[in-house]
Order: structure tokens, then sequence, then C-alpha cells
């Protein structure tokens, strides 16, 4: 614009001889309006919301778009210029003020007379220096606007212990400065204390979480933690508070039943959320899927991945598959030692790793690191946070300064009359013609699906670079806002909605009025509460046809009940896209000749939904099997046979079956060993070895003994077998021990009938007797030291 002043100044000094009167006219309006521009613009153009939070806060397309939708009251950018001037002479930096923006949009709103400088002068008197406030300022939030910031920061300053405590507990929990201290922190304090619990050993970052949890959530929480034994102040008591505060009992008591279901005693469950409480943090499809793997393909025995349940928590996909077939190579050529461990493999980091077992081998075994790399191809780093916004390109500074001169340049009169000036005003021109070419070829930024599922639903940057693949053809947020929205109405909690949209990316391309408000209606036409429904919509993927009316409807009366139904979609979620006719009603048919309803193969075990769903001829291939085996139809056992052989491959089970003749049982003692107990059929050949050589060379049992009673392979040989038999030795050793029981009875009693009948009784006879077979069961002493003092 000055550029264009200094080009007016020229046309209309007394030396330039002045045409005709319209040209006259025409050079008059143009010089009003250059003169207009330097003082007061007219008619301003309405303040562009998004333009300013992309060209001058930083934030990207798809964040300022979603952060303009608070603040289209904003008429002018006084205001937010105010805000940002303060924030950067606090000390923020450019890249902060754009995270801070996008998260709380509103904070450009604030009064700097009335809120944000009464702030800064609370805080100064605590004593925080200017750099701690612009450290404290992008965690604090919304409550860094609040009039009880001063006194809730000094709470939690004296709670804390000191400001850089408190800014990773802020990290952690960003909403702690705005929590109730009477009606909430307070009572959680006084709770912690009434239950011996020392703040002070409290590591402050899970402190405020449990501070500023409900005081009802922490009670139950404080209950829950104590039936699993777990000491007072001990560092896994404190992480299972935090778990079991955010957990429902009934997210819980699932977690334990699936456990239990994989194999995992009483005892296991207990001694892998004693060391690792976060475990029932995880879904139950990856708690499955971990487990399943350790103990079928690497062989691993539950009582092993009890002691060591980080196991359970490693990437399945990223580093336990690549890790193992990467030591089957090592020990298919003989380059592994007799005494491998492999939680000693899992556990290495990624450097160690690569060292220990890639480039010690890698000149005895050409091409072995390019096989280890492609099979971790899909591995990605851990995201400790989001990355901030990078700055805005230039191109977008561009766009905004060309904005702005379209609005001023374009009415300018370019008509015949000032082509006569051409000499002198073609600058002039070539800027229209500049402006009026982008006004028509500039077009609109992609909408980037990638940053929108990671800044709106909440994905991890790999899974929304898989997920945006399906999605590629979103041109705007439009539709996926509005199926965000309709979610959250729904009641569907935050936290949910990145797991169903990696399931399903599909949904946020649904439409809301013709497909997914006519589903929920005829749902809960059903009957079903929003909530229940929230509680499908994981499960929304596998029908949102106009038949998922039909299909609930049917197996909700197969069922009997919602929480049923539920529990089925868990373990398998095909049973809505299992056709009703010729899939679910003769499936259900077959069933009944046998005599099971559906509601006992739900709680048969982990895969027996998959039932439902599968082919009606391998149902009846499977069955046969377990007829051949002599199960009594109808039975509990005939139930778990079945949902085993059907899931299983028919040579993994005559491998399991010579297995067994192998170890010393004819062909009949392996049929009656598998129709007492099916459940042996998904344990690991190393487990039964070790138990059968435990119980014919140390006990001295016979084939014919252990197949009446197979329920000893079932026990856990470190924590159950061998500590009872060393305790009972003892006892006989000690002439302690009146009667001759036999062997089975004393394995099979419930371990509290049998401290009560053989620990008990004898603790002050035998000193230490109670701690050293505590200790025992516990894995603490080697097995091997169990049978030498045997």
């Amino acid at each position: 614009m000055l550029r264009l002043r200094n080009l007016r100044t020229p046309l209309f000094s007394t030396r330039w001889p002045l045409p005709n009167a319209p040209v006259a006219v025409t050079l008059l309006s143009l010089q009003r309006f250059l003169s207009a521009t330097a003082a007061a613009p007219t008619s301003p153009k309405p303040f562009a919301v998004e333009e300013y939070l992309v060209g001058t806060c930083g934030l990207t397309r798809a964040q300022a778009l979603k952060a303009s939708k608070p603040l289209g009251h904003i008429s002018s950018p006084s205001r937010p210029d105010a805000v940002l001037a303060f924030l950067s002479k606090l000390g923020v930096s450019r890249p902060v003020i754009a995270s801070m923006v996008a998260s709380d949009p509103r904070f450009l709103c604030a009064n700097l007379e009335k809120t944000l400088a009464p702030r800064v002068t609370e805080l100064t008197e605590l004593g925080l220096s200017r750099t701690q406030m612009a450290r404290l300022v992008p965690l604090a939030g919304c409550a860094f606007r609040s009039k009880a910031l001063g006194s809730n920061l000094r709470f939690w300053l004296e709670v804390m212990g000191s400001f850089e405590k408190l800014l990773v507990a802020l990290k952690q929990k960003s909403n702690i400065l705005g929590s109730d201290v009477e009606k909430v922190v307070k009572p959680n304090l006084a709770l912690l204390q009434q239950h011996g619990v020392r703040v002070g050993n409290f590591p402050y970052s899970l402190l405020p979480q449990v501070l500023t949890r409900a005081p009802e959530h922490v009670q139950a929480a404080l209950t829950r933690v104590g039936e699993f034994g777990l000491q007072r102040n001990s560092g896994m008591f404190h992480h299972a508070l935090v778990v079991f505060a955010f957990q429902s009992q009934e997210k819980v008591e699932d977690k334990i039943r699936a456990l239990k279901i994989l194999g995992f005693s009483q005892e296991d469950v207990l001694t892998a959320v004693g060391k690792m409480p976060i475990l029932l943090n995880m879904s139950m499809e990856r708690l499955r899927r971990n487990v399943d793997f350790l103990t079928r393909d690497v062989g691993l025995e539950t009582p092993y991945i009890a002691q060591r349940p980080v196991l359970v928590m490693y990437s399945l996909e990223h580093r336990l598959i690549p890790r193992h077939h990467l030591i089957k190579i090592l020990d298919a050529n003989g380059l592994l030692g007799d005494k491998f461990d492999f939680y000693y493999a899992f556990s290495l980091s990624e450097k160690k790793f690569l060292d220990r077992f890639i480039h010690h081998y890698k000149h005895k075994l050409p091409g072995l690191a390019d096989a280890y790399t492609s099979s971790c191809a899909k591995k990605t780093a851990w995201n400790f946070g989001r990355a901030w916004p990078p700055p805005p390109p230039p191109a977008a500074a561009a766009a905004a300064m060309i904005h702005h001169l379209r609005r001023r340049i374009l009415p300018l009169p370019l008509d015949t009359t000032t082509r006569l000036l051409a000499p002198r005003i073609s600058p002039l021109i070539s800027l229209h013609h500049l402006i009026s070419s982008t006004a028509s070829t500039t077009s609109p930024k992609p909408f980037a699906v990638e940053d929108y599922l990671v800044a709106a639903c909440g994905l991890t940057r790999a899974q929304a670079v898989k997920a945006s693949k399906k999605l590629s053809h979103l041109k705007s947020p439009s539709r996926p806002d509005a199926v965000l929205a309709f979610l959250s109405d729904l009641g569907l909690p935050r936290a949910d909605i990145p797991a169903v949209v990696v399931v399903d990316p599909h949904l946020l391309c649904a439409g809301v009025e013709r497909t997914l408000a006519p589903r929920v209606a005829e749902l809960g036409g059903l009957g079903l509460s929003r909530p229940e429904i929230a509680r499908m919509v994981p499960f929304f993927y596998t029908s949102r046809c106009s038949s998922l009316n039909r299909r609930v409807g049917f197996w909700l009366e197969v069922f009997g009940s919602f929480d049923k139904l539920l529990q089925a979609l868990r373990m398998n979620s095909a049973i809505l896209c299992a056709d009703v006719e010729s899939v679910a009603k003769p499936n259900l048919a077959f069933f009944q000749r046998y005599g099971i309803s559906a509601r006992e193969i739900v709680g048969t075990n982990l895969f027996s939904s998959r039932l439902f769903t599968m082919n009606l001829k391998s149902l009846q291939e499977a069955a046969e099997e377990v007829e051949k085996l002599g199960v009594e139809q109808g039975s509990p056992l005939f139930r778990r046979a079945l949902a085993l052989i059907a899931v299983m491959k028919k040579q993994d089970i005559a491998r399991k079956m010579e297995m067994f003749q192998k170890l010393g049982f004819s062909r009949d003692q392996v049929l009656v060993i598998l129709r007492k107990a099916p459940l042996v059929l998904p344990l690991s050949e190393e487990k039964i070895r070790r138990v059968m050589h435990f119980l014919t060379r140390d006990v001295g049992l016979e084939p014919l003994y252990i197949a009446q009673r197979p329920a000893l392979f079932m026990y856990s040989l470190e924590r159950r077998l061998l500590p009872r038999y060393w305790l009972l030795n003892l006892l006989r050793k000690k002439e302690l021990l009146n009667g001759d029981f036999s062997y089975y009875y004393t394995a099979s009693l419930p371990e509290k009938v049998f401290l009560k009948k053989f620990v008990l009784p004898y603790k002050d006879l035998v000193p230490s007797l109670a701690d050293d077979y505590a200790s025992r069961c516990s894995g603490k002493a080697p097995s091997g030291a169990d049978l030498q003092e045997i």
C-alpha cells in the first residue's frame, strides 16, 4: 500500500498536466481511496478467526478449524493480540502458545487487566519467577484464569513439596489446579491417612491422579487394593491404587476372569497384578493375544509369566514376535545355550538386543540383520507426547497478505482512461492482475486427515497414518465432526473414541441422520438405554446396516440379557455379522441337539463365542471328535471340549496326543486324560513334560494314576506341586504327619484348606515353616533346591 501511495504522488503533482474531466475524476477517486487507507480503512471485512489462528497463533488448519468454533463471537483481533503479547512478554515460546490455543482457544478471550495480570501478581507473591510462570501457564490450562489459582497453587505446592514436582504432576494430569480442594482433594488426603498411606512416599507423578478422583472411587480403590494383599506404601501399592481408582469393579473382574481362562491360577493372578497392576489397564483383546502367544508359541508357563508380567505388556507385533523369530533362527543353528532365558531376551532394550543377538552373529548368519529389520518394519518409536505444532509455512503468511490486499485494491477502477497512464501506473495494473489471478487460482488447503485423527480423535501418529489410508476421500471435517459430536452426545467416553476409530475408521464417514441416528433409535426401541447403546458402539463396525436392529433383537432373546450379549461380543464381535437364518439359527439348533444352551456357551471359555459363527460342518466334526473321547453330551465338560477342539487344528491335537504317548501313556490312557480334562490340550508341551517328569521320577506316580487324575497337569509346578511336596516330606521326616494321605488329595486341596490342615498346626513345632512355604510358593526358591532338600 505504501508503494501505491508513492506511485500516486507523481500522478498528482502540479507538474503533471491533467487530462480531460473523466480522467481527472478517476484519478481523484484513486487519490481519495489511497489517502483513506492511510488513515482509517472503510468498511473492514469481518474478523477472520480461522485465518488469525493459522497466521498469527501458528495452529494447523485442522486445529484452527476446531478452535475457531468457540471464538465465533470475536469481532476484532484486539483482545487476542493483547493476550499473545502478554504470553510473549511472559516468556512463553511460539510453539507452546500454539499448543495452548489449540487446547484452550478461550484463553485468547481473557481480559488482560481483570484476569491475567492479577494472576501474575498472585504468582509473584507466591515467589514464582517469570520463567516459572511461563512453564506453568501451558500446563495450568483454564485454571490459570480462575480466581482460585493462587490459593490452589499454594495448597498443591505444600502437598507436592516443590514447584518442579508440581510441574511433573501437571504433565500427568493437567486439571489438578482446577479441582475442588475442599470437596475432593482434602477428603481424599484424609482417606489415605486413615488407611495408613503416607502421602510423602507416594510418587508425585501419581499422587494427583488419586487426590483429584471422586472420594467414593478412592474409597473403593483402597478396599480393592487390600484384597490383593499389596503392602501399604509399597511402590506397586501406589500404582494399583491409581488403576483401581479409574477401573470399575466390573472391568477388573472381567480382566481377572480372562487371565484365569488363559490358564492363570488364582495365585498367578495375585502375583501378576501385585508385580504390575497396570496389567489390568490392557484391553481384553491385547491381553488374550499376548498371553496366547507367550504360552502357545513361545511355550512359557503361566507361573513363569506371572512372575514376569511385563512380558504381557510388550508389543506383540513390534517386540515379541520379531525377537521370538530371531531367537528360533539362532537356536536352530545351535548358537544359543541350554539355559537360555526368554525373559532376558524380551526385556533387553533395543540397542542391547541388537548388540547381543544381531551384531554378535551377523558374520555367522549373513542376512540376519536384514531379516530382523524386515520383521520389525512396522515398529514405531514410543510417543512421549505430541509434538508442538510447527510454525505456519511462509505460504500461509503470503495468503493472508494477498487476502488483505485483494480487499483494498480490487475496487480500484481500471478503465480505458487508465491505459493513457500506462507508463506510469503499470506497477498498479500488474498488482491488480496478480491479486485477481490469486483470487481465481488459489484454493483452500486440502483437509489433513492424518492431523485430524491425531488432534480431534486422539489417535497416535502411527495409528493415524494407518487409519488415514481408508479416509483419503474425505475433503472436509464436517462429517467426522458430526459423528464425534453424535458419539459424545450418546455418552461414549472421550477415552474410548480412539479405540473405536482405530478399529473402524469408516465410522467417521457414516451419516448421522441417515445411518447412526436411526440405528440408535431402533436399539432404543428394543429397550436398550443410551449408556448400553454407547457400550455397543465399538461393535458398530460389524453392522451399521438396517438389519442391526433385527440381529441385536435376535441375540438379546437368545442370551436373555444385554450383559450376556456384550460378553459374547467382546469375545467374538462377528456375531452381529453372522446371517441369522443361514448361520446363527442352524448353529443354535445344533447346540440344542447336544443339550447346550447359548448362555452356557458364552461362559465356557474365552474362545467359546466363536462357536456361534463357525461353519456348521466344522462344528459337527468337532462334536464327533468329542464323542470319540467318550465325554457325556450336555455336560460342562462336553462344552469345554467342544469349544477347544473346534478352534484347534487337527494336526495340533494329533501332535499333543502323540506327545502324551511318548511320555509313557497308552492310547486309552490319553483318551481318558482328554475326556476328564480337555483343558490340557492348550497347555504347552514344555509344561506337560516338566510336570510329568516331576510326578513320575520325583513323586513316583504311575502313568495310570496320573491319567485318572489329569487335573495334576493344570497345577503350577513351581508354586503348588513342588512347595507342597517339599512341605509334606519335611513333616514326614520329622514324624509330624499322621495318616497316609494320597498325593492327589494333598495337591488338589484349595490353598486355604491346605494351609489350615498342613501348615498352621505345625508352625510352632517347625520354626519358619509357614514363611519357608510362602517363599517357595512365591517362586523365590529355585526348583533345583527343592528337589535336593527333599
